[in-house]
């Protein structure tokens, strides 16, 4: 019951995300969404609270990453499950739907969300002189300056 993750929740978090975006590319199952939050409420309130960690969303990765390094590692995907659902979210991981690319890129993805607040952790932007738009810390950064 510790307050902080262990040892092996940083072992398995990254074995998780290459799940997460293996079921949505190759099958059309998204983990993470409010139906699925239902059925595996576990999983995701484990995650919920990674993402509220500094020190994890550090080295979090993305979807596209993981489906791309995955075949050269474990083998290749095999596409089947949600057809409906496995082409929308390949379009999107890939940025072929036409949307999910644009820039700026938001980064409380539908599919994926990278961060659910600031798009770098907080000492990052700290450290670069960068507030946020209402000065308080939980707070877009929308306003931001990227230069």
């Amino acid at each position: 019951n510790a307050d902080h993750p262990t040892m092996i929740d940083f072992v398995y978090v990254s074995h998780v995300e290459r799940m997460l975006a293996s079921a949505a590319f190759w099958k059309g199952l998204d983990l993470r969404s409010p139906q699925m939050k239902k059925r595996f409420p576990g999983v995701n309130a484990w995650l919920e609270a990674f993402e509220k960690r500094e020190c994890y969303l550090a080295f979090k990765s993305d979807y596209y990453t993981h489906v791309m390094d995955i075949p050269p590692q474990y083998g290749p995907g095999y596409d089947g499950g949600f057809e409906d659902k496995r082409v929308e979210f390949a379009k999107s991981i890939t940025g072929r739907d036409g949307k999910s690319w644009n820039l700026p890129l938001s980064f409380d993805d539908e599919l994926q969300p990278l961060y659910n607040g600031p798009p770098l952790p907080l000492c990052v932007l700290e450290a670069a002189g960068i507030t946020g738009d209402n000065g308080k810390k939980e707070d877009t950064y929308q306003k931001a300056d990227p230069e």
